[in-house]
C-alpha cells in the first residue's frame, strides 16, 4: 500500500498543495515510525538533536513512568520532508501555522486521506495505517522480533521492572526503522 502512494511530482501542482502536504505528512510519520498527527503538531524545534527527534509522545505520556519518551533517529526521506514544511518560531513543523487547531489539522488529514485512498485504490487507509504498515512490515517482512517492533512503535514493555534495569538501544531500532524504509522505497519496488 506505501509504495502506492503517489511521489511529490503528482501532487506538486498548486491546486493540490493541501494534498501534498497530507501526503508528505503520511509518509513523515511512516518514516518516523507511525508518529502521531498530535505529537507532529506539538513538536518543537528543540525535539530534534543530533540528528534525531527526540519527544514523549502525548497519547501516552501521562501514563507511563518513563513519560512515553522516545528517540527516533531522522532519517534523509524524514529530514526532507521536515525541512520542505518548515514552522515558524519555535515550531518544528508548519502544521500550527497552516492549521488553528489539532482538531482542523485532524480533518484536513482525514479528508486528505479519503483522497489518497481513492487515488491508491485501498478504501481501509487512514493516517493510522503509517503506523500500521510500519509494524506489520517491520515484523512479517524484515522479520524483526516483536520486542523491537514493539519498542518501534513506543508500547510500554511487558517487562516494565526489567526495562528499569536495561538502557534503551535505540540503534537497534534505528537499524529496524531504515530495513523498514529501503523494503517500501526500493526492495519492494524491485519485486
Amino acid at each position: 500500500m506505501i509504495a502506492n502512494i503517489p511521489d511529490d511530482t503528482y501532487y506538486n501542482n498548486p491546486s493540490r498543495s493541501l494534498l501534498n502536504f497530507i501526503r508528505d505528512m503520511f509518509m513523515l510519520s511512516f518514516y518516523t515510525r507511525g508518529t502521531n498527527t498530535i505529537d507532529f503538531m506539538m513538536m518543537k524545534k528543540s525535539n530534534m538533536k543530533k540528528g534525531r527527534l527526540e519527544f514523549e509522545r502525548t497519547k501516552t505520556m501521562n501514563r507511563r513512568m518513563d513519560r512515553a519518551f522516545t528517540s527516533i533517529k531522522l532519517e534523509p526521506e524524514a529530514l526532507e520532508i521536515i525541512y520542505k514544511y518548515p514552522g515558524d518560531g519555535d515550531r518544528l513543523l508548519c502544521i500550527g501555522d497552516r492549521f488553528s487547531s489539532e482538531r482542523s489539522f485532524r480533518t484536513a488529514i482525514r479528508q486528505g486521506m479519503i483522497a489518497l485512498r481513492d487515488y491508491i485504490d485501498y478504501q481501509e487507509m487512514s493516517f493510522y495505517s503509517a503506523r500500521h504498515s510500519w509494524a506489520t512490515i517491520a515484523r512479517n517482512d524484515i522479520g524483526a522480533d516483536i520486542d523491537d517492533v514493539a519498542k518501534g512503535l513506543n508500547h510500554a514493555s511487558a517487562l516494565p521492572i526489567t526495562d528499569i534495569y536495561i538502557k534503551p538501544d535505540w540503534g537497534r531500532i534505528d537499524e529496524l526503522n531504515r530495513r523498514v524504509i529501503d523494503f517500501v522505497l526500493y526492495e519492494r519496488l524491485n519485486k
